[in-house]
């Protein structure tokens, strides 16, 4: 039953069929917000579906996070989810995102997570160089919600530039 009313098991996929249908207006709205933003950040992951490995993949935007669930881990599950977009890609180290044409940021979150690995390493030269890079994108972050001053700006970049020159 649902809701209390009784329903067969062929109801099942019917009503699913229609609550879809009455969904792919919005979802087409959807795609388009995210197919014109400027940014995206694209992510994938297993998704086990009735014991079949799919992948949901993601592209978020400002205003929109779009979905797609798709067979595979490939480039052509990545182009069917972004179809024409244009923007800068926001994602991990994958593959198929290095690939991309366009303009390509790595996703700070990652770069965190590396630094804070090198900086428990036991090898004293690799902890210091992840503690100062660590604490060098944790200041690029903070540079988001409040953007440095030029001076602020170049001082940080001398010291991304040493940190990079030294390891």
């Amino acid at each position: 039953s649902v809701l209390g009313f009784p329903m067969s098991l062929g109801a099942i996929p019917k009503v699913i069929d229609r609550a879809s249908e009455a969904l792919l207006p919005h979802y087409e709205a959807m795609a388009t917000l995210a197919h014109h933003a400027p940014v995206g950040y694209l992510d994938e992951t297993p998704w086990d579906c009735h014991h079949t490995l799919q992948w949901l993949w993601t592209m978020t935007t400002e205003r929109v996070a779009l979905y797609l669930m798709h067979p595979h881990r490939s480039q052509e599950a990545f182009w069917t989810l972004i179809d024409d977009w244009q923007g800068i890609l926001v994602s991990d180290g994958y593959g198929v995102y290095q690939d991309w044409g366009n303009r390509r940021q790595t996703c700070l979150a990652h770069r965190m997570r590396r630094a804070r690995s090198l900086s428990e390493k036991s090898h004293a030269e690799l902890a210091a160089c992840g503690t100062w890079a660590r604490r060098e994108l944790q200041r690029l972050c903070a540079m988001a919600k409040a953007p440095p001053t030029g001076g602020a700006w170049r001082a940080w970049y001398a010291r991304l530039c040493t940190l990079m020159e030294r390891y």
